[in-house]
């Protein structure tokens, strides 16, 4: 049996080292074909699959992963539930969940209690939003160790997902008495407490996110500013994640101008252009760009923390975000032929983030673009898309009878990164989007937004809430049921028709008659030749009190009713004793070409 073993050990050996010699002579894509034409063993097919997989190469190392399980009769079942699992996380990666989930299941087969088959098992559930099967098996991998950490937060962090938010905090709590600096753990934490609208915690526990990621916030020789006086002093806040979030806590650079502070502001490139245009930004520097000389330096979203920010007291002195006035003018110019109901729609989220949770996350929150055809659809509605880069084939992929208005060309180059967007949300009517930096945009400049939200959402809307404290302007339509957008789009189509009627019927009221406005303008002649006449009259006898004459009258002066003069007059002396006035030919042409202009707009008749 022992030479049995050492002969197998030493047959991988060998094939081992034969594949790095062929690697070295002809490179890796000429392995396979150089291999050896022999019958390999399980051990064999393992010792490839692993190579590949140091190699990274996942699709041979998968391969090979299969081939060792197709000739694995007599393996060890704990050795084989193994090879599974790896085949199985491959295949997870490549987002083939049902294969996956194959293989996770055979494992456990082999292996019932086997706790990193019963972890993957769950974790991929979770991915799929199976949360009830994901928490049963988180439990079951507690009852067998209840101290492992991994469970223990992956069970708090479905719990959050479910809505049990109460009992996410209680296991969490749990998980930190067990590991205390868990950074991931403290994360959750305060994004649960967030959730919820406990700022207090929360912000405090929000100080981990570093430590969960694997970062650090930037080291400067500058103290950390702490809330001390800063009157006089320059600071310096930096950005830390995403362009949302920079578009959202910016606000809190007016609190540190109103202290006295010269705020300077690195952030990044993208949003560089539109932030100059913040009075309360003495100086916008782009990320990695050379920093003036600075006395204090402050993460962005440690603000919040530092200035006991609670859900009564977020700064609210919006707008905060400002477009360019120029800009602003110019896209009135350019919309102002289209007499509908606007509405700016933003369907996607940025896809290009580096791990697959986030990818998964965005395309969660992320609606298909042929949902957002019933707006278009609504009359008297045109729809702009506001979307960049990703997510823009779909246009392609709609019925051609949609129209989706598109801004081509130089659009956000020119001038910068959303220099244009954000002027032409000052022209719409309404924007409509997905979380993404385009919503706190629109909720920064303070125009009308509708936020759409999935189920679980991100925590700073904060649950069961219609609205927002960061934004009073954001209406929140949020899914009833993980993954369905139909009945969310179907309300906001329904509140959409609402707005537009509403819309159509006040300015229907605003029409004016030609003949009512005729009338009200013969009124305010009258009126002002009235005033005048007793003008007139009043001078005259203020004169004639100044300087008398001979032929001055002692007796009272009589106001006479005024007199208006019309296009019949013939000479200053003539008169006449009626009130009406007629329009000149100019005056009736602009009423009659006003009221076509309203009658043309809404279909509708004097």
């Amino acid at each position: 049996m022992k030479h049995n073993k050492s002969l197998a050990f030493l047959r991988s050996y060998v094939l081992c080292l034969f594949l790095v010699c062929i690697t070295h002579a002809y490179g890796q894509s000429e392995i396979e074909s150089s291999t050896p034409s022999i019958n390999p063993s399980a051990e064999e097919y393992l010792e490839l699959a692993k190579f590949y997989a140091e190699k990274s190469d996942k699709e041979k190392a998968l391969a090979y992963y299969e081939k060792t399980i197709a000739v694995s009769s007599g393996m060890d079942s704990a050795r084989l539930a193994d090879i599974h699992i790896n085949a199985g996380n491959i295949l997870r990666e490549k987002d083939s969940f049902d294969a996956a989930l194959k293989h996770y299941a055979q494992a456990l087969q082999l292996h019932p209690t086997h706790l990193t088959a019963l972890m993957e098992l769950g974790n991929t559930l979770n991915m799929l939003d199976r949360d009830p099967e994901s928490i049963t098996l988180y439990m079951r991998v507690l009852e067998l160790k209840p101290d492992m950490v991994s469970a223990l937060h992956n069970f708090g962090f479905t719990l959050k997902k479910m809505g049990r938010y109460e009992d996410a905090i209680k296991v969490f709590r749990k998980l930190l008495e067990i590991t205390p600096n868990y950074g991931l753990g403290h994360f959750n934490l305060a994004a649960t407490l967030l959730t919820i609208g406990n700022f207090k915690e929360g912000w405090s526990e929000y100080e981990w996110r570093w430590q969960a990621y694997g970062e650090s916030p930037k080291r400067f020789s500058q103290p950390l500013w702490d809330g001390a006086d800063i009157a006089g002093k320059k600071i310096l806040i930096y950005s830390e994640q995403g362009l949302g979030d920079t578009f959202e806590f910016i606000r809190y650079a007016q609190i540190l101008k109103e202290k006295g502070a010269h705020v300077i502001f690195e952030t990044q490139a993208a949003a560089a252009d539109i932030l100059r245009l913040c009075k309360y930004i003495d100086q916008v520097v782009v990320r990695n760009q050379p920093l003036p000389q600075f006395d204090y330096q402050v993460p962005l979203m440690s603000l919040p923390l530092i200035l006991g920010t609670t859900i009564e007291t977020v700064p609210n002195n919006i707008p905060y975000l400002h477009a360019d006035a120029k800009l602003i003018d110019y896209w009135k110019q350019r919309l102002s032929s289209d007499k509908n109901f606007k509405i700016g729609i933003c369907w996607h989220g940025n896809g290009n983030y580096p791990t697959q949770a986030l990818r998964r996350a965005v395309a969660a929150k992320s609606v298909p673009l042929n949902l957002f055809a019933s707006l278009a659809k609504i009359p008297n509605v045109s729809v702009y898309s506001l979307q960049q880069v990703d997510g823009l084939n779909q246009l392609n992929e709609l019925d051609p009878s949609i129209a989706i208005h598109q801004f081509s060309g130089d659009f956000d180059k020119t001038h910068g990164r959303f220099m244009d967007t954000a002027a032409v949300m000052k022209n719409l009517d309404l924007v409509v989007s997905v979380d993404t930096s385009i919503i706190h945009l629109a909720g920064g400049l303070d125009v009308n937004a509708f936020l759409i939200l999935p189920t679980p959402a991100d925590w700073r809307w904060i649950v069961d809430r219609q609205d927002s404290p960061w934004y009073p302007k954001i209406r929140i339509f949020q899914q009833e049921t993980p993954g369905e957008w139909g009945p969310v789009i179907q309300r906001i189509k329904n509140t959409v028709e609402s707005l537009v009627n509403d819309n159509a019927t006040k300015l229907k009221k605003n029409i004016i008659d030609p003949a009512a406005l005729e009338k009200n303008i013969t009124n305010i002649i009258a009126q002002i030749v009235c005033h005048k006449a007793d003008s007139k009259d009043k001078n005259s006898e203020h004169k004639s009190k100044n300087d008398p004459s001979p032929a001055q009258s002692t007796e009272p002066v009589t106001q006479a009713r005024p007199t208006i003069p019309t296009s019949d007059d013939t000479s200053e002396n003539q008169s006449t004793s009626t009130s009406t006035i007629s329009f000149t030919d100019k005056t009736r042409h602009i009423v009659q070409e006003e009221l076509a202009r309203y009658q043309h707009r809404f279909g509708t008749q004097r």
